[in-house]
């Protein structure tokens, strides 16, 4: 990585209700020794402060959610592989309250979620994913999600087959009965 790296993300809105949901396209920038992918900057998020991190390495077919922060926002990068995301809007003042959307992610693609969004994820494939807690001026952090069942038929999310979904669970149909993931 010769030179100066430009520190830019490509955004792209994500409409549930027209505001908040932002997407990004990450740039990595490569060279003979490897390469390099800015995940998070501040600059793209408002004035929210990172307050946790986590890195999930994932097997195809893992289902992963779904969760809800009330106070916390959510910024969600996908380093490898691809997922699809199941976003349910759960904000009572939202104008898309109620409302459901699925977007499939590619490799090195961010998601910046606001408190009240339920969300998760199911990978396509082997994947490698980011989740980061965000706390926002003048709220607390959450010490824990609300957890919601991945097939909840109330969330109206339409996710791929998923015949052999690894939910933590002993099998698929165990998975698909409990919804626990």
């Amino acid at each position: 990585m010769t030179g100066k790296l430009v520190h830019k993300a490509r955004e792209n809105s994500v409409r549930l209700d027209g505001r908040d949901i932002v997407q990004f396209d990450l740039t990595t920038h490569t060279d003979a020794r490897g390469g390099l992918t800015e995940v998070f900057r501040s600059s793209w998020s408002a004035s929210a402060q990172i307050a946790k991190l986590d890195i999930e390495r994932l097997g195809a077919n893992a289902v992963r959610g779904l969760w809800c922060y009330e106070h916390s926002a959510v910024w969600l990068a996908l380093m490898a592989g691809r997922i699809t995301v199941g976003l349910h809007d759960a904000r009572e003042d939202s104008t898309a309250a109620e409302r459901s959307t699925m977007l499939t992610l590619g490799p090195v693609a961010g998601l910046w979620l606001p408190p009240g969004v339920v969300f998760g994820y199911c990978c396509l494939e082997d994947a490698l994913v980011m989740t980061g807690l965000a706390t926002l001026p003048g709220c607390a952090p959450d010490s824990e999600p609300r957890r919601y069942r991945w097939n909840d038929p109330a969330l109206g999310l339409n996710w791929p087959e998923l015949e052999s979904a690894q939910c933590g669970t002993a099998n698929a149909s165990q998975c698909r009965e409990e919804g626990e993931c």
